[in-house]
């Protein structure tokens, strides 16, 4: 998978480097930042675009919320963004229900340019994979 995953972005003339060790990925953070790797990973680095291990992102997420005090509103469709002027309020969901929120974070990979079309992403946020 990472070599075909290699090839896609150079054919696609993305700039990358080759990470041969799990040294040469933990190198890329901080010292601060614990990075777990294991002692036989390998892989790229693509300095414009990258792939992530969503559901394990996801998890640190809601962790990180529950330990801050927020909550969690599982099975939400979010249709839309509430905007004060060009400042996002809040979310507004298929249902009808509306969440208004002090700092509202988007986070939808891929899918942000297509499922928010009135942002006008689509020139900045491309899937490519």
């Amino acid at each position: 998978y990472v070599d075909k995953a290699y090839e896609n972005d150079i054919a696609l003339g993305a700039r990358v480097a080759k990470l041969d060790a799990p040294e040469a990925v933990r190198a890329l953070f901080p010292e601060s930042v614990d990075v777990a790797v294991r002692d036989t990973a390998r892989g790229f680095i693509n300095y414009e675009g990258g792939w992530a291990w969503a559901s394990q992102g996801i998890k640190r997420a809601i962790a990180l919320v529950g330990s801050l005090g927020g909550t969690i509103v599982p099975g939400k469709a979010v249709v839309e963004l509430t905007r004060e002027g060009a400042r996002a309020t809040g979310v507004r969901c298929a249902d009808g229900s509306v969440f208004t929120a002090d700092l509202v974070v988007l986070a939808a990979g891929s899918w942000t340019a297509s499922g928010f079309p009135g942002l006008g992403l689509a020139e900045q946020c491309l899937a490519t994979g």
